[in-house]
């Protein structure tokens, strides 16, 4: 079987995360398709390539935006005449406009989260682009033979809200670093929290729905009440105009004492910050799936995150749960745990077995082949 793998849409976070870690085991695993895989450059795909796996490399205008309806009905169609694949896997949540058998993998969350409050802080630019891309979802999503959500939250959310009977539970894989004793003892982070401050780690890029406005509000609270509490955050200015502002923010309030931006912070110091820190923040208003949570109880760590469906869907009882528009409920959230060392303890030890029920990427790989396998068959 000819499987064409589009993954042009995989490139940053967790997107390229799951692209590159398929196609790796792909490659060391003894399926017999041979994969065509059209993937951004320069972000590791390229050394993919060989064997049953062939990488080109898609030109740079399929990352514009108004470039879509050149890619969804010119390039992609001539992609596809060329190839002549049996089935196409489309890694970019949406379907394509083909009669090939296609299966869609589900990652993208803002389809399947209508509620007012993930819309109505973004700029009328991302509200637009969003809404054309949710558009494009629901039109489409009768082109897919089979979806592949990453929770059964996202399951439910997709038959409930799009009535779709074609979708399959691939719970997502986490590449996790050794953890020996949980967490490296040691961080060139370390210095930058001050004495006698726990630190609360918000591990992630700015983006609208990560909700890094409510820090401003607790960061306040932290300072007025001298609270022992530092945030740390990975916000790199250089990311956009709103990162900047939001940076920007921090400064202008006063807040650099407990609102610490570390900047983009490389994967192979994660495990020394994890080291670093007393637990991790996240008050994120959606998600599709988020590997930092299973990082943190992977480390040992504390979570405390919104009170939301896709939290409780991997944390489970593991983490504390706060009103994320809330800044006291999130300083009462994070009192009431550092209060109680030994249930923190408990919750600890919950979260370091949980991890162990997450698949490991062979398998999620396997599962992934499976279901182009069944969507070929219906060809």
């Amino acid at each position: 079987m000819k499987v064409l793998v589009n993954a042009i849409a995989c490139r940053v976070a967790g997107g390229r995360t799951v692209g590159l870690n398929f196609l790796r085991c792909y490659r060391e695993s003894g399926f017999p398709h041979d994969l065509i895989v059209y993937a951004p450059a320069g972000v590791g795909y390229e050394e993919l390539d060989g064997g049953r796996v062939r990488v080109e490399v898609a030109p740079p205008v399929v990352h514009q935006g108004l470039a879509r309806p050149w890619v969804d009905h010119v390039w992609s169609r001539r992609i596809l005449a060329r190839h002549r694949p049996d089935v196409l896997f489309a890694m970019g949540s949406i379907a394509y406009p083909t009669r090939i058998p296609q299966v869609v993998l589900y990652h993208w969350p803002y389809a399947i989260y209508p509620e007012p409050e993930v819309w109505q802080h973004m700029s009328l630019a991302d509200v637009v682009t969003r809404r054309v891309r949710r558009w494009l979802f629901g039109g489409r999503r009768h082109h897919a033979a089979w979806f592949a959500a990453q929770t059964e939250t996202a399951k439910q959310r997709l038959e409930r809200l799009w009535g779709l009977d074609n979708v399959e539970v691939i719970p997502n894989a986490v590449s996790l670093p050794p953890r020996g004793d949980r967490a490296p003892q040691t961080s060139a982070y370390a210095d930058r929290i001050p004495d006698g401050k726990r630190a609360l780690l918000c591990l992630t890029r700015w983006y609208p729905h990560k909700n890094l406005e409510i820090l401003l509000e607790l960061g306040r609270r932290i300072r007025d009440e001298k609270l022992p509490w530092v945030v740390l955050t990975t916000v790199s200015p250089g990311d956009d105009r709103a990162a900047a502002r939001w940076v920007a923010a921090v400064d202008r309030g006063e807040l650099g004492e407990v609102i610490v931006n570390l900047g983009s912070v490389p994967m192979e110091e994660v495990p020394g910050l994890y080291a670093a820190s007393s637990g991790l923040l996240l008050p994120t208003l959606l998600e599709s799936f988020t590997g930092t949570y299973v990082e943190a109880m992977h480390f040992g760590r504390p979570v405390f995150t919104s009170d939301r469906d896709f939290a409780h869907d991997v944390c489970g009882d593991v983490a504390w749960y706060f009103d994320p528009h809330d800044g006291e409920s999130i300083r009462s959230t994070l009192a009431r745990a550092f209060d109680d060392p030994a249930e923190m303890q408990r919750r600890v030890d919950r979260g370091l077995r949980r991890t162990a029920e997450f698949p490991e990427w062979p398998e999620v790989t396997e599962r992934y082949v499976r279901l182009l396998e069944r969507a070929g068959g219906q060809r």
